[in-house]
C-alpha cells in the first residue's frame, strides 16, 4: 500500500538531504491522538537532543 511512498522517503528524498532514517510513526482509528501516542512522540522528540 505505500511500498513507493515508503522507497522514494528512504532512497531518494533522505539520501538527497543525506539525513539518518530514524523510522516512521503511525497512527490508525482511535489510536490517532490518543494520549499514548502523544507521548510515544514526545518521548521520541525528547531523545532527540
Amino acid at each position: 500500500m505505500y511500498g513507493g511512498a515508503l522507497y522514494e522517503y528512504q532512497n531518494s528524498f533522505l539520501g538527497y538531504l543525506e539525513l539518518e532514517d530514524m523510522g516512521v510513526f503511525t497512527a490508525h482509528g482511535d489510536e490517532n491522538k490518543s494520549e499514548a501516542k502523544l507521548r510515544e512522540l514526545y518521548e521520541f522528540g525528547q531523545s532527540l537532543k
